[in-house]
């Protein structure tokens, strides 16, 4: 798309307009859904679109531009666009003039700039997936090497581990708040289960991404995933567990990618696009979880669920995260993955709860008597009043 497309883009999607006050703004309404679907009915808010969905334009809004546009950064060397664009966004916010602003997508740049920018309302970011040393570390940093630090007033987190781990990149947040998974949470609070027969022995969390595993350059990712699938084909060729694949989508192509790799081995769980509990459901009545870098096996083992991470993919770290050597594996031959996989599948729940109930509540700060959403409502109650 050259220039002209793209500014020709713009004009379209504006909104002569000036946004509607509320005492609560969700920030990129986008990739909050979960945070609008599950915390905020009920409750009065505006949005702040981000990714071009529309623009709000007014005479007002642009004296407020105008007055609002950091001058200093453009004198500095800053670009003009980019300051723009920053201009907006604290623009748009005064117009709301919300209490309190809220985002489910807790590592946005211009979120965290906003929340140490504009004074007259609180933020707070929603952890909505496990972050590792590629996603604090390898993956901020400048051509110079030196490593962007986030930064942001208060952040709703899975737990201690990340904290611990926000910290020791030194990243910069005031307040942490360790309360586990706002989906997982919301999934128990209206799923509680007693304990009982599981329907599936292995629940194998798919991480089939077209555009990774049509890429020739998947940086390891897709070998690093296939040889769990061979391990894991191999497994049931010679135990004959019943097992089930969670998919990440509805769609035909990645059923079809696990019905040729396992034939007959396996039953497959398409993704409800209407329902996100499917995976969950999937994963909560099998014995044992398999992940690879997934979020949602570690968000069942905040309550509870048998795990076994793989990490076959060199530095990702995400086997870092089970401080419990029984929940993770590094090494690629068959043995060793059968092995730590029958272990699992063997072991009581109880022998297993017993082990892991320090790593559970450190990865994943699950608790049942007060769910994320509840905790999420109360503080926009009380900030919005």
């Amino acid at each position: 798309m050259n220039g002209i497309q793209k500014i020709a883009g713009i004009l379209k999607s504006i909104r002569i307009q000036t946004p509607q006050k509320a005492p609560v703004l969700v920030f990129d309404p986008e990739g909050s859904k979960d945070l609008i679907n599950l915390v905020l009915p009920g409750i009065q808010y505006s949005s702040l679109p981000i990714r071009n969905e529309f623009f709000y334009l007014s005479p007002i809004i642009l004296m407020m531009m105008i007055k609002n546009f950091n001058y200093r950064a453009l004198i500095s060397g800053k670009k003009v666009i980019s300051l723009i664009y920053l201009s907006y966004i604290y623009t748009i916010t005064e117009c709301i003039q919300p209490s309190i602003v809220i985002t489910y997508v807790d590592n946005q740049p211009t979120f965290q700039w906003l929340s140490r920018n504009y004074p007259n309302a609180q933020f707070f970011a929603v952890q909505n997936g496990a972050r590792n040393k590629s996603d604090l570390y390898d993956s901020l940093k400048n051509p110079d090497q030196t490593v962007i630090k986030m930064s942001m007033p208060n952040f709703i987190c899975f737990g201690q581990d990340d904290v611990d781990n926000y910290t020791r990149f030194g990243h910069q947040i005031d307040h942490f708040y360790c309360k586990g998974s706002l989906r997982c949470s919301y999934y128990r609070y209206c799923t509680p289960r007693t304990p009982g027969k599981n329907t599936y022995d292995i629940c194998l969390v798919s991480q089939y991404i077209k555009e990774i595993f049509d890429n020739d350059n998947s940086l390891g990712f897709k070998e690093a995933f296939t040889e769990i699938l061979q391990l894991l084909k191999k497994y049931l060729e010679i135990h004959h567990s019943h097992t089930c694949v969670a998919l990440r989508s509805s769609s035909a192509e990645e059923k079809k990618y696990y019905s040729d790799f396992f034939g007959d081995l396996v039953t497959i769980i398409p993704q409800n696009p209407n329902d996100f509990f499917s995976t969950y459901r999937a994963m909560d009545f099998s014995e044992v979880i398999i992940g690879f870098t997934s979020t949602a096996p570690l968000e069942a083992f905040g309550w509870g669920k048998k795990v076994l991470y793989c990490n076959y993919w060199g530095d990702f770290e995400i086997a870092e995260f089970y401080h419990s050597g029984i929940c993770s594996i590094t090494q690629k031959d068959y043995d060793s993955f059968e092995q730590s996989l029958s272990l699992l599948l063997m072991m009581d729940s109880e022998e297993f709860t017993q082990k892991t109930k320090d790593a559970q509540r450190y990865m994943m700060a699950y608790d049942p008597e007060q769910p994320v959403h509840e905790f999420l409502r109360k503080i926009i109650t009380d900030a919005s009043h």
